[in-house]
């Protein structure tokens, strides 16, 4: 879609309804070598859930992903000791 958008007094813009940009969204403006400017959506990830988006969580996500051995889930926890038992493990 393009429109055309007009600067105020204050060099403020419009969005139209249809960019999806609410008040206290957060975006990013880059000018181009040609004089574009493009604006990217931000999105602001709390510093302790940083973890979350690194680079080794994301491989570590993806082999999961790959994994296709068999997996069980227990919901009953005296059929998950009993389990246990018979693999001579401890909990």
């Amino acid at each position: 879609m393009k429109t055309t958008l007009s600067v105020d007094s204050r060099k403020r813009v419009t969005l139209p309804n249809v960019a999806g940009v609410k008040t206290g969204d957060d975006l990013e403006i880059e000018i181009l070598e040609d004089g574009r400017m493009m604006l990217t959506p931000v999105v602001r990830i709390p510093r302790h859930q940083m973890w979350a988006w690194t680079e080794r969580v994301d491989r570590l996500l993806a082999e999961a992903a790959l994994d296709r051995s068999p997996k069980v889930r227990v919901t009953d926890p005296g059929a998950l000791e009993e389990m246990m038992k018979s693999l001579d493990c401890s909990i």
